[in-house]
């Protein structure tokens, strides 16, 4: 059974994972963070966990976990209640700005649990 994946919305509408896609300009990156998004949904945390293409991040948020694709990241959520995963931003990995993007996604989730509550 495939697993849900849903791209984060925000409240004005946008969607930074696919934004991010749409305008990466790398053909190979672009392809291999398809890839990784088309593995999750076949095949979940469990499995991917055991190797180098998702990560667990580390914090008080449960559950948040980061998609590897070369120099590429997108932060995911896996939601247990939608039995899925949320796509809730994307950035290149540069050690400077990378915990700015995790922080961001974390305020991401944050909107889209208090949203999901309503």
């Amino acid at each position: 059974m495939p697993w849900k994946i849903e791209n984060y919305v925000t409240r004005d509408g946008t969607e930074p994972v696919q934004e991010w896609l749409n305008e990466l300009s790398d053909k190979k990156l672009k392809a291999k963070m398809y890839t990784g998004i088309s593995k999750l949904g076949t095949h979940g945390v469990d499995i991917l966990i055991k190797t180098d293409l998702l990560k667990r991040i580390s914090g008080d948020d449960d559950d948040l976990y980061e998609l590897r694709g070369g120099q590429g990241r997108i932060t995911v959520y896996f939601d247990r209640e939608l039995i899925g995963f949320v796509l809730l931003n994307a950035f290149l990995k540069k050690r400077q700005k990378e915990n700015r993007r995790i922080e961001e996604a974390r305020r991401f989730l944050h909107d889209y649990l208090d949203r999901k509550r309503r």
